[in-house]
This record gives C-alpha cells, sequence and structure tokens, in this order.
C-alpha cells in the first residue's frame, strides 16, 4: 500500500516540505529521494538546490505548494523527473522532453 498525499496541509516552510518529500520518496523506494525531492522544490519555487537550504524557514506559498503537491503525485506514479519538469540536462545542455521522447541519460555522454 503506498503512503497517500495529505490535501489539507496548512502553510509549510521550504525546509519542512523538501524534509517531508525527500521522506515520503523513501518510503515509496524512489533512488536518490533527496535529489530528486531537491530538484522538484527548486523548480517550483525557481530557485538553486543550494538555496532550499539556505531559505529552510521561509514559507512556501500556497500556489507554489499546490505546484510542488501535483509534481508529488506524478512522482508517485513513477513518471521521471524529466517528464514532470519538461526537460533534461545533457552535455551542459537543456533539451525540452516529454512522453514522447527519450530521456538523455548520463551514460550516453560517455558514448558522445
Amino acid at each position: 500500500m503506498k503512503p497517500e498525499i495529505k490535501k489539507t496541509t496548512p502553510s509549510w516552510s521550504i525546509g519542512s516540505a523538501l524534509d517531508w518529500t525527500a521522506d515520503y520518496f523513501s518510503r515509496l523506494d524512489i533512488s536518490e529521494a533527496r535529489l530528486e525531492a531537491e530538484i522538484l522544490l527548486s523548480s517550483v519555487l525557481n530557485c538553486r538546490r543550494l538555496d532550499l537550504h539556505l531559505r529552510r524557514d521561509e514559507v512556501v506559498p500556497p500556489e507554489q505548494l499546490k505546484q510542488c503537491r501535483a509534481f508529488i503525485e506524478e512522482r508517485r506514479q513513477r513518471k521521471p523527473v524529466a517528464y514532470i519538469l519538461g526537460e533534461q540536462e545533457f552535455m551542459g545542455l537543456r533539451f525540452r522532453v516529454n512522453e514522447h521522447t527519450l530521456i538523455p541519460r548520463p551514460e550516453t555522454e560517455l558514448l558522445v
């Protein structure tokens, strides 16, 4: 049985949202749970991953918290982070991706 996302969450700080998401992903056996939580949350907040830690005590605005919940739900359904965000970095370049494209993998950089 998969853990459920609570829909009636009051305001959360960036730190508590990050910690909860990383823990939730861990319980879902998502590898690199913390990294994926940081990537998704930093995308929603339009900041660097480092800023999540520097701004831990700031409150996540309600609209961005709603977007974060939507991203978490997509990831819970095993949708790749690149498809959720619609982009993937490859060889220092950002590529737009969707369900109709292959996600560039780090191993491919070695071949190129």
